[in-house]
C-alpha cells in the first residue's frame, strides 16, 4: 500500500482497493510534475534575481541571442533534450545545472512523498529541498548568496514553523 493510503487499505474490496491505488499513483504523478515546474520557476527566480531581472517580464528569452522562447523550449526537460541543450537559432549553450535540477527536485518531491505520505513533514520537507536548491542557483548564477536571499528564507522559514506550531497547537 502507498503512503497515503489507511492501514486497512488490504481489507477493502478489489475494486475499492484498485482505485484507491491508482488515485496514489495519480497523486504520485501530479508530485513529480508539480516538481518540475516548481524546479523550473525556482531556475527562473534565481537567474532573473542575481541579475536585478524583473520576474513577471520580459518572458523568458535566450541569452545568447535574446530571442523569445517557445512553447516547447519552455517544457522543463523535454526542451532541454529536444533541442540538446541549445538555443534552436543562435546555439548558446544552455547549462546542464537546469537540467540536473529539473530531475532531482521532482524526484526529491516523490521520494518524500513516499516516505511521509501527505503529512507536515513532507511539506516542510519539500519547502527546504526548495530554498536549497533556489540558494544553490543563486550561488552558482551570482557566485554569492545576497542578504536578502537569506532574509526571505527566514521569512519562509518563520511562516512554516508558525504553520506546524499552530497545527500542533503548541503556539
Amino acid at each position: 500500500s502507498g503512503p497515503g493510503l489507511p492501514y486497512f487499505f488490504e481489507e477493502l474490496s478489489m475494486p475499492l482497493r484498485d482505485y484507491l491505488r491508482n488515485m496514489d499513483t495519480l497523486l504520485v504523478l501530479f508530485i513529480g510534475l508539480a516538481g518540475l515546474a516548481l524546479a523550473s520557476f525556482l531556475e527562473t527566480l534565481s537567474y532573473r534575481l542575481s541579475r536585478g531581472l524583473s520576474i513577471l517580464w520580459p518572458p523568458s528569452s535566450c541569452p545568447g541571442c535574446g530571442r523569445r522562447l517557445g512553447i516547447t523550449e519552455l517544457i522543463p526537460v523535454l526542451g532541454f533534450l529536444i533541442y540538446r541543450g541549445k538555443c534552436r537559432i543562435c546555439g548558446y549553450k544552455i547549462p546542464v545545472q537546469y537540467l540536473c535540477a529539473e530531475v532531482i527536485v521532482p524526484s526529491l518531491y516523490i521520494g518524500l512523498y513516499l516516505k511521509y505520505g501527505l503529512s507536515i513533514q513532507f511539506f516542510t520537507y519539500i519547502y527546504l529541498v526548495s530554498i536549497l536548491v533556489y540558494l544553490a542557483f543563486v550561488d552558482i548564477d551570482a557566485g554569492a548568496v545576497s542578504a536578502g536571499d537569506i532574509a526571505a528564507v527566514y521569512t519562509g522559514g518563520a511562516a512554516v514553523l508558525f504553520f506546524i506550531l499552530q497545527k500542533f497547537k503548541i503556539f
